[in-house]
Formats: structure tokens, C-alpha cells, sequence
């Protein structure tokens, strides 16, 4: 399951995700979007192996504060690519 992070400060890293969902079963990977000169765009991404998983992270971590901003967590619908 993939989760949308928002409300992220500009400093906010992609090991500072990992650090604050990292100990959640079933996390992979976390990281920042970023415009083309490095600059974080204030959101981010985190993958978990199964929709329970990333619902138990969002129940955990939603709201949570980091570097003094609540963070907003949510799931992505992802559809299907299919190729025709």
C-alpha cells in the first residue's frame, strides 16, 4: 500500500520518514518529492507490504508532529497499468 505524507517542513528528509515509520511492520521504503533543484515540496511517500499495514500506519502516525509541523497521512487508491 502506498501512503500520501503531507504537511512536510522543507528540511524534512527522506531518513527522517524512514526513522518515524521505520519500525512498523510491513514498511519498505520512504521517500521526499522534490522540484528539480533538490528543493523538497513539502510531501512525500511511504510504501508498506499490505493495505492492513499502511492502515495500522495511518491510525499510528497520522497527526503526529514532525519538526513541529502535524503531518497528514493518507492512502493512495493505485490502479492498474494496463497495456494495450
Amino acid at each position: 500500500m502506498k501512503l500520501l505524507i503531507e504537511n512536510l517542513n522543507s528540511y524534512t528528509s527522506s531518513q527522517d520518514l524512514s526513522y518515524l515509520l521505520g519500525d512498523l511492520k510491513g514498511f519498505i521504503t520512504s521517500w521526499i518529492k522534490r522540484d528539480q533543484y533538490g528543493t523538497s515540496e513539502g510531501f512525500g511517500y511511504a510504501r508498506f507490504e499490505s493495505p492492513s499495514e499502511g492502515r495500522k500506519a495511518i491510525n499510528r502516525c497520522n497527526g503526529m508532529r514532525m519538526h513541529g509541523k502535524k503531518v497528514k497521512i493518507s492512502p493512495i487508491k493505485e490502479t492498474p497499468l494496463f497495456i494495450t
